[in-house]
């Protein structure tokens, strides 16, 4: 399979997203917070902090002004000059089609000129998603939880939209990385 290019990967990864949360659907759900991993303020500089928590590994975009820690096991995967979209798996492949049973895949995407409300919520209209009310870096946002994955938390900061989501094969793999996407939710920082 051609590893997809540009806008192609992007695209895909959206309908990928937005298909789960189709075929899964919404209802409303329980609150979920993320701890902060350090105390006090949000870092202000756009570089990583000085050294990840153990078994993670630090990332900063000096561009989107954000930084976070991801587990060290993962592939920060190549963006293929796609700057507003970061990719990172715990598999070292081209596209979140690819994942196998035990997959995961984070994309990163911040829109520095939305059209529109930051929220997918406009875009599901389906039954059977949790919609969790949580909080990024102190910043109040929702996510949708289905047996695909996590979508959001979407997030207005600074007049910039920016969204999470963590694909995976099966609920059964999205609980078994639970661990993982708190601690990359917890540990993201707005570096602005």
């Amino acid at each position: 399979m051609k590893p997809l290019q540009g806008t192609s990967r992007t695209r895909v990864a959206a309908v990928a997203t937005l298909a789960v949360l189709a075929v899964a659907g919404i209802s409303c759900g329980a609150v979920r917070t993320y701890p902060q991993i350090a105390s006090g303020a949000a870092q202000q500089s756009p570089s990583p902090p000085p050294s990840a928590a153990a078994g993670y590994k630090a990332y900063a975009s000096s561009t989107w002004m954000y930084s976070l820690e991801y587990p060290a096991t993962w592939f920060e995967l190549d963006d293929q000059g796609q700057d507003r979209s970061k990719w990172f798996s715990n598999q070292n492949i081209a596209s979140p089609e690819q994942l196998d049973a035990s997959g995961i895949w984070l994309t990163v995407d911040v829109d520095a000129q939305p059209s529109g409300p930051c929220s997918a919520e406009s875009n599901i209209s389906t039954p059977n998603v949790t919609v969790a009310q949580v909080s990024l870096d102190g910043v109040s946002a929702s996510e949708y939880i289905s047996a695909r994955g996590i979508d959001g938390p979407y997030v207005m900061h600074g007049n910039w939209c920016y969204h999470l989501s963590f694909l995976t094969s099966s609920a059964q793999d999205r609980d078994q990385h639970m661990v993982e996407i708190q601690h990359v939710l917890s540990s993201f920082r707005f570096n602005r």
